[in-house]
């Protein structure tokens, strides 16, 4: 093994400059609430081009919050997500959680799926843009409309991408943004909400306070999930310099694949109006036909130094916690987790690395 070649550093090498603002942030003793959280609100509304962002702690507590205030019953959401869409529901006191299958191709929340099931009224539909691939925002809208259900899209991946050249972020009832270290944009830690209902938008505001309006008497079940001035000033100088980020993203899976021999690959078919942040590179190999076949592959890959993931596996219904709720058939679901395969992605990682990985794949799998 020459060297080792991560799956994942987070972006920091364009931010090395922040040190006299941070600097600047502990003379001033203003941590919280201050100018960096209004910056950086104010460029996410233009560059999202929606009425309304509130930061929070993480994506995931921002999640659990709107799901907690639409008090709703019954939720649909796909099973091959991060584990997170679904505890935000259990945390929320959701009891009726439905898992929906994906689509085979773009591995978003399927048409086949959601027209085979029974949406109850007043419900929630959690679609997910998986690795930034936009969902049909029109086609899951009609259904929400149809059953008078809300929509929230878990945008965790997907800051960034575009549908029909406008921003996600403004679609259904409010979105979920992640800023962890693995998105295309990060704070180091932290989350965004995004919405264009200003009451929705206000009962948030006071759930990120513990539940008031400043004044100590709580109104609304909250909890601190404040992000703090410094986590702020990472995102705001972050978002600057987006386009760059994802250039460079564009670059890597280019350079993918122009590499990868496309016999010998699958790879998510991307909504043919959404560009996507490809917040990760996940293929198919075609000749994996076992979860012991992916085993081996990885072993080989680990043996060479390079590190892979396997998103999502296992999936959410097949999860301990899930494990007695009835779900319908998820086949297009069960399929992917076994054989998914997601490659290195990072602002940083060289290209040679990238060819290399491509290398040992191709040579790899001729083999077999």
């Amino acid at each position: 093994m020459s060297k080792e070649i991560p799956f994942f550093k987070a972006p920091t090498q364009p931010l090395k400059q922040l040190g006299k603002k941070v600097d600047d942030i502990l003379s001033s003793g203003v941590l919280i609430k201050g100018k960096y959280n209004q910056l950086f609100e104010e460029k996410l509304k233009e560059y999202l081009k929606v009425d309304n962002i509130i930061l929070v702690s993480s994506g995931t507590i921002g999640l659990a919050y709107l799901l907690t205030l639409l008090n709703s019953k019954t939720a649909y959401m796909p099973s091959f997500t991060f584990g997170a869409t679904a505890t935000t529901a259990s945390w929320a006191g959701i009891k009726d959680i439905n898992f929906l299958d994906i689509d085979n191709c773009e591995w978003t929340l399927g048409k086949k799926s959601l027209d085979n099931t029974n949406i109850k009224n007043e419900s929630l539909i959690v679609p997910v843009n998986l690795f930034g691939n936009a969902c049909d925002f029109e086609y899951i809208d009609k259904i929400a409309k149809d059953t008078n259900s809300h929509v929230i899209y878990d945008s965790a991946h997907a800051l960034g991408s575009t549908y029909k050249n406008e921003m996600v972020g403004s679609q259904g009832l409010a979105q979920v943004f992640s800023l962890s270290p693995t998105k295309v944009l990060t704070s180091a830690e932290g989350g965004i909400i995004s919405t264009n209902n200003s009451e929705l938008a206000e009962k948030l505001r006071w759930m990120v306070e513990w539940g008031h309006k400043g004044d100590y008497n709580t109104i609304i079940p909250g909890l601190n999930a404040r992000m703090s001035e410094i986590h702020a000033l990472i995102g705001y100088e972050s978002l600057l310099i987006i386009d760059e980020l994802l250039e460079r993203r564009y670059h890597q899976v280019n350079l993918y694949k122009n590499n990868l021999n496309s016999n010998l690959f699958t790879y998510q078919k991307i909504h043919p109006e959404t560009v996507s942040t490809y917040k990760d590179f996940a293929i198919i190999p075609n000749l994996i036909k076992s979860r012991q076949d992916r085993q081996d592959l990885i072993n080989y890959l680990q043996d060479k130094g390079v590190n892979i993931k396997t998103y999502f596996d296992p999936p959410i219904h097949k999860h301990d916690f899930y494990s007695n709720l009835k779900n319908s058939d998820l086949e297009n679901t069960n399929n992917l987790a076994d054989k998914i395969i997601c490659l290195p992605v990072f602002y940083n990682l060289p290209d040679e690395d990238i060819k290399f990985i491509c290398k040992l794949l191709n040579e790899y799998f001729s083999k077999i």
